[in-house]
This record gives structure tokens, C-alpha cells and sequence, in this order.
């Protein structure tokens, strides 16, 4: 599955977001670099998110409340390993966004038993590994942040002054950073990707220019 990169113009929008798209998005920062060959995405690649999720998971666990937390936990931490499976691995069309859907849903069932929410500080980032574009994942950031607020709502029984307020400010402060970070990275590896691209044109233009110089000599 090779997908060619491109760019989306918000020159219209006033906030100046890196948008372009990544090859594969298999990576630990989401994105635009490419590994040298299909054959090596395995169950090794991504192996630094594989321990952030299953220690995340082993703590939810440990500190569970009850049965349904327990089997929450597990089963988001098993989405995610199929979700990796289904679009790293086997890079099956739409398996990103059916395992964001999937991950995100379990954390907030999970949030609502759950005494923490130490998995969302995994389940955000995850939205950026598994989604190939900036806006995909500013979306998604966006519905999970939505997510989380009606949840703290309506585990402290409701909206009220201080619930709401409270609430508001957690999913604006995460979704916040989560985009702003992703941003940060997503830029760093669109510079990186273009300055390949220039020494590959450069690289091709001397090779051309030697082939002529070599013709003309004969």
C-alpha cells in the first residue's frame, strides 16, 4: 500500500498546521519516515508504544476497582495489538481509523469504572501513530477530548458550576497539548521528508549532468 505525499492547502485557515501526508504512519512520533523495506514491519516495529500500552493496561489492572475494569483494561489493550497487527502489519485499508474508533470507546468505558485514567495519557498519542494525516488525527483528538469531558461529567453526577468547568478545562488542556505536540513533531518530519526529497533531486540532476558530460566527451 504506497500512498503518494501531498499537501493541503490552509492558506485560508488562520491557524498554520503542518498537513501533509505521511507514506506510513508506523512510527513512535506518527509519521513521515518510511522504513527501508515493507518486509520489516513486524511486531517489532513500534515496540517502545507495545510497553507504554501494556504498562498502562498492567497498572489499570493492578489498581482496578472491580472485574469490569480488569476486562476493560484488557480488552484495550488487546485492541490496540490488533489494531497494530491490521495496520502496521498487514496494512489492511481503514484498519487505522477502526482501531482509533475501537481504543477510544474502550478508554472512556474504562475511564468510567477506572479510579485513574493513566490509559489516556496512552490512548491520546496512539490517535496520532494510527492515523495517516494531520486532520484525521486533529479530528479524532477533537471526538476523544469531547469524549472524556461528557464522561468526568457524568461520573460526578452531572453538570454543575464546578463539574463543567472543571471538565471543560481537562479536555481543552489535553486536546491542546496532544495537537500542539503532534504539530511540533508532524513539522520536524515534513522538513526532514522535503530535505531528502532535495538531495534526491540533486543527487539525480548531477548523475544527469555527468551522463551528458560523458556523452559529449565520447
Amino acid at each position: 500500500m504506497v500512498r503518494r505525499y501531498g499537501r493541503v492547502d490552509l492558506a485560508r485557515i488562520s491557524l498554520v498546521l503542518p498537513v501533509k501526508q505521511a507514506r506510513h504512519r508506523h512510527l513512535l512520533t506518527g509519521g513521515n519516515v518510511p522504513l527501508a523495506s515493507e518486509a520489516e514491519r513486524n511486531w517489532r516495529t513500534n515496540w517502545p508504544v507495545h510497553v507504554a500500552v501494556f504498562v498502562a493496561a498492567g497498572v489499570e489492572i493492578a489498581l482496578a476497582p472491580g472485574g469490569s475494569a480488569i476486562v476493560l483494561a484488557l480488552l484495550w489493550a488487546a485492541s490496540y495489538g490488533l489494531t497494530h497487527w491490521a495496520y502496521i502489519v498487514r496494512q489492511v485499508r481503514g484498519a487505522g481509523e477502526c482501531g482509533v474508533a475501537m481504543m477510544t470507546v474502550l478508554a472512556m468505558a474504562l475511564l468510567t469504572v477506572s479510579d485513574n485514567g493513566l490509559h489516556l495519557f496512552v490512548t491520546f498519542p496512539l490517535i496520532w501513530i494510527m492515523l495517516e494525516t494531520f486532520i484525521r488525527g486533529l479530528l479524532a483528538t477533537v471526538a476523544a477530548a469531547t469524549a472524556m469531558v461528557l464522561v468526568v461529567i457524568w461520573s460526578e453526577g452531572g453538570v454543575n458550576g464546578d463539574v463543567l468547568g472543571s471538565a471543560l478545562a481537562m479536555g481543552f488542556g489535553v486536546a491542546a497539548f496532544s495537537i500542539g505536540l503532534a504539530a511540533w513533531i508532524w513539522r520536524v518530519e515534513v522538513r526532514s521528508h522535503e530535505r531528502r526529497e532535495l538531495v534526491a533531486r540533486l543527487s539525480e540532476t548531477v548523475s544527469e549532468l555527468e551522463a551528458a558530460r560523458a556523452e559529449l566527451a565520447s
